[in-house]
């Protein structure tokens, strides 16, 4: 676990750092822009497009890196000195030629920008530029509520919650720390239901383990031998986990029926939260960093990639489609055309029913002018997949052909698939624009999954629990709970079993008394209130009187307990099965609340929408602990 939460924190620290350094340069936005109009007088890179040589010949266009930019989303953004909107909208509509959706890095920096006095119209653009990033709608909620639009912060709020389920990053961080800290309540809450319910049968143990040997040994010596006993699983090296099965074992023997029910129903919790819900949390934590390539690809997506990962990327390209792939992308964001046409064509010749390839390569004809392959592309990507974009790229090559027939079918059909996504292309007002398909995630999230579940997760909590021939295997585990069952349900009305007067707390025991009533009175308090005949009238009135301040006494004990005691309240009002509930939502309960920035560092992607979520679910898991402590308290003034 310690290595998981390393590698979040190099994601982490490394998307912090690519913010802030875009962050500066926003800062500095008008000594950079007076730069940048310098290096391209226009402001437009369409006036370079069309420049022409010395002799009258039409130029190749400057690449971004030539005129010192890092893509062409850069460019577009540095290419004007037109203040910050002008170059959000450019910059927006460069992202949607290249099929990038949101500008994670543009709008992180946004958020970062020290400038109260323009704090809103920067968290604006921010979700502007990254809908699907969830710290931007919380930067805009912020804003909203600072400035006093309290219905506007509440959307916005909403929002961000729903945005964690279109952003991969947030996803898999909000997966990760949920399971994580479900797993951790489906550990301890069982194990504490166990000791608390071998605990209270404690007692009747000891009394009959003594009676074993003989009936002289007193109370004491016998809870002394009963206690040595219990330590041996842990004298063996068993652990923890050696020492709960003995209690689990004695809580089964000496249970009710309705223990038992509870006893097993927190027994399976248990198994399910230290197997499969642990390792799916880990293999959800670890998913960004399981697989070299999967993440050297996720960072080229999200603009942070090192020279390490293209590295990494260019050696994996010889055998590696994926890497082939994210390199042609990468190729076209940077504005190298005549490499990622190259790219592209190999990828095509390779994988010639590919969507993905076939519509992104379809604009690279486009926009060399071979419209008629464009075309050709186009419809045989739309074969493949239902997308907005790879219509109304057909309508747009199309209608450059004047083929408007054609042209209209395709911009009727792009329509009835995605009306928003039309019309924001539309609004660019360009007929020569195209739009790439974004890099395919969903396949780079099936194959980091596969890579972390591949790679398997270190099981602290067992390794801590077990540390001894238990945890060596699940079986070993699951065969001693099962034989522990199977001990409790025969053995346990087997025998005649100590217990304890409901009256007055005396022990009762055939094999001592001679005379036993029933296990839940003792004779004494039998003639008391059954034969009250039998009894001086005199003594007898004391002797009430002394059980009525006993009563008192225990319970206030019995409603301190039920406050301050998770499942106390259940388990003082006969009812286990409320008492392990209560276990339950009062672990959830505090692992949400005082756990609010998850189990793992936030990728800078979250924000505060995950400490909304888990606060809002702590929030119900006390409120529920409060229903249950409720419910016992008035179930107990029942008898």
């Amino acid at each position: 676990m310690r290595k998981d939460l390393a590698l979040s924190s190099t994601r982490t620290a490394r998307a912090r750092g690519f913010a802030l350094a875009l962050a500066i340069a926003l800062v500095s936005w008008g000594s950079v822009s007076e730069g940048r109009a310098e290096a391209l007088p226009a402001g437009d890179v369409a006036a370079a497009a069309v420049a022409l040589d010395d002799e009258g010949a039409p130029q190749r266009p400057p690449t971004p890196e030539e005129q010192g930019f890092r893509s062409e989303i850069e460019r577009a953004w540095f290419g004007t000195d037109e203040g910050l909107n002008d170059a959000a909208t450019r910059a927006r509509a460069a992202a949607f030629a290249l099929g990038v959706k949101n500008l994670d890095a543009a709008a992180r920096a946004l958020i970062a920008t020290d400038d109260p006095e323009n704090a809103l119209a920067n968290a604006m653009l921010a979700v502007r530029l990254a809908p699907d990033l969830p710290i931007a709608h919380i930067a805009l909620a912020r804003a909203y509520f600072a400035d006093g639009q309290t219905m506007d912060a509440v959307d916005q709020t909403t929002s961000a919650v729903m945005a964690i389920f279109r952003n991969f990053e947030a996803m898999a961080w909000l997966t990760g720390s949920l399971l994580l800290m479900v797993a951790a309540v489906m550990v301890v809450a069982p194990l504490f239901f166990i000791v608390f319910v071998a605990i209270s049968v404690f007692g009747r143990a000891s009394h009959d383990l003594g009676d074993l040997l003989t009936n002289k040994m007193p109370e004491f010596a016998r809870a002394a031998l009963l206690g040595s006993l219990l330590l041996v699983p842990i004298a063996l090296g068993e652990g923890v986990m050696g020492l709960v099965l003995v209690l689990f074992t004695l809580a089964m023997l000496y249970g009710t029926r309705r223990h038992r029910m509870a006893l097993l129903l927190a027994v399976v919790i248990f198994v399910a939260g230290l197997y499969p819900v642990a390792r799916t949390a880990g293999t959800a934590l670890v998913a960004l960093d399981s697989d070299p390539v999967a993440s050297a690809t996720m960072a080229v997506v999200q603009g942070i990639e090192s020279e390490h990962d293209v590295a990494l990327l260019e050696a994996a390209s010889g055998e590696e489609f994926l890497a082939q792939h994210i390199l042609a992308v990468r190729a076209r964001l940077l504005g190298r055309t005549a490499e990622a046409t190259d790219r592209y064509a190999s990828l095509h010749a390779e994988n010639p029913r590919n969507a993905d390839v076939l519509a992104n390569y379809a604009n690279l004809r486009f926009r060399s002018g071979d419209d008629a392959a464009a075309v050709e592309l186009y419809e045989r990507a739309a074969a493949l997949i239902d997308s907005a974009r790879v219509m109304f790229n057909l309508s747009q090559a199309n209608a450059r052909l004047f083929r408007i027939e054609e042209f209209e079918a395709a911009l009727r059909s792009a329509q009835e698939l995605d009306a928003d996504t039309v019309a924001e292309l539309s609004r660019i007002g360009d007929s020569d624009f195209v739009a790439d398909l974004g890099f395919p995630l969903s396949a780079l999230r099936s194959r980091l999954l596969a890579a972390a579940k591949a790679q398997g997760t270190t099981q602290i909590a067992s390794a801590w629990l077990m540390p001894g021939w238990l945890g060596e295997h699940p079986a070993r585990l699951l065969g001693g709970l099962a034989l522990a069952v199977v001990l409790g349900m025969m053995l346990g009305s087997r025998f005649d079993q100590a217990s304890s007067c409901t009256r007055c707390g005396k022990r009762i025991c055939g094999r001592c008394d001679g005379t036993v009533w029933n296990a839940e009175t003792c004779d004494a308090c039998h003639h008391l209130f059954h034969r009250p005949e039998t009894t001086d009238p005199k003594l007898r009135m004391q002797r009430l009187y002394e059980l009525q301040a006993r009563d008192a006494r225990l319970g206030k004990l019995a409603l301190l307990a039920s406050l301050l005691v998770p499942g106390a309240a259940g388990l003082l009002a006969r009812r286990p099965d409320l008492g392990f509930l209560g276990i339950l939502s009062c672990c959830f309960a505090i692992v949400f609340l005082g756990w609010p920035g998850g189990a793992v560092p936030d990728p800078l992607a979250v924000g505060e929408a995950g400490t909304l979520a888990f606060a809002v679910a702590g929030g119900c898991a006390l409120l529920c602990y409060a229903l249950i402590v409720t419910a016992g308290l008035m179930m107990r003034r029942q008898f």
